[in-house]
């Protein structure tokens, strides 16, 4: 854990961001939820330092501004791979200082390994390229020709992924914007900024009741979002949370989640 903690780790440390689970009891003011209620969230505790707001453990304290009712058809498991994955997309696409876009987006042209290419597609994206091929760069810019550029969104960050995003906004017209999941480069194009997208800023602003009060309980139930990527169970009870962490190398398209 020591290895792969963003920031360094305060021991004894209760670590984890996705959750999904029952209300077992409302603080006051809380009116959007009531006991007994399925929910999925996202919690706070590496930002706020409280180790009574992170997610492996039996009982969590979240903030009702980050949470949202899951339809009883969504297993808590499903639910789970969600929470930090969407804030961490809504921040980089919706925040006014990232890329900006209308609520909810239109369809996109993501990158992702060619072995992951249907799987994409299935979820909604309009065009895959592979990432690692080394024309992407030419083919994204070649896809892009005619259409209304917004900015480009580095989700991984590896095999030089934010440097051949950084290559396609140069050769846009006028001011381009990345935004990524890692530190941007020091260096950049004169005419293209980059921005690390910090997850957790969503809970300071509009974007947190967009998506999870507005947007998420709604296109759950109906079927219009799905809960993506799979989740693989790494086991029954807490003593697995450091297999899961022990796999997270080289997963691809998974999500491990561990279940009480």
């Amino acid at each position: 854990m020591q290895a792969l903690a963003v920031w360094p780790l305060e021991y004894p440390s209760i670590i984890g961001a996705d959750i999904a689970g029952e209300v077992v009891e409302l603080g006051n003011g809380v009116k959007r939820f009531k006991k007994g209620e399925r929910v999925l969230a996202f919690a706070l505790g590496a930002v706020n330092k409280s180790n009574s707001q992170s997610a492996f453990q039996e009982y969590t304290v979240i903030q009702q501004q980050l949470a949202s009712v899951t339809p009883d058809f969504l297993t808590f498991e499903r639910a789970a791979v969600l929470p930090l994955c969407v804030a961490t997309a809504a921040a980089g696409l919706y925040q006014e200082d990232y890329l900006r876009l209308e609520h909810p987006t239109a369809n996109h042209s993501p990158s992702a390994s060619s072995k992951n290419f249907e799987y994409v597609k299935k979820l909604g994206a309009s065009q895959v390229f592979d990432h690692r091929e080394a024309t992407v760069v030419d083919d994204i810019n070649s896809a892009l020709e005619g259409k209304q550029f917004a900015g480009l969104f580095d989700a991984i960050n590896t095999d030089g992924a934010i440097d051949k995003c950084v290559d396609i906004a140069s050769r846009r017209q006028g001011k381009t914007f990345v935004a990524t999941v890692r530190s941007p480069p020091e260096k950049l194009p004169s005419r293209v900024s980059a921005k690390f997208i910090f997850s957790y800023s969503i809970k300071d602003n509009e974007i947190s009741k967009l998506l999870y009060a507005d947007y998420l309980p709604k296109a759950l139930a109906e079927g219009r979002f799905v809960a993506a990527p799979d989740a693989l169970v790494v086991g029954k009870g807490l003593e697995n949370v450091q297999t899961g962490i022990d796999m997270i190398n080289g997963m691809s398209a998974r999500k491990l989640v561990g279940s009480l």
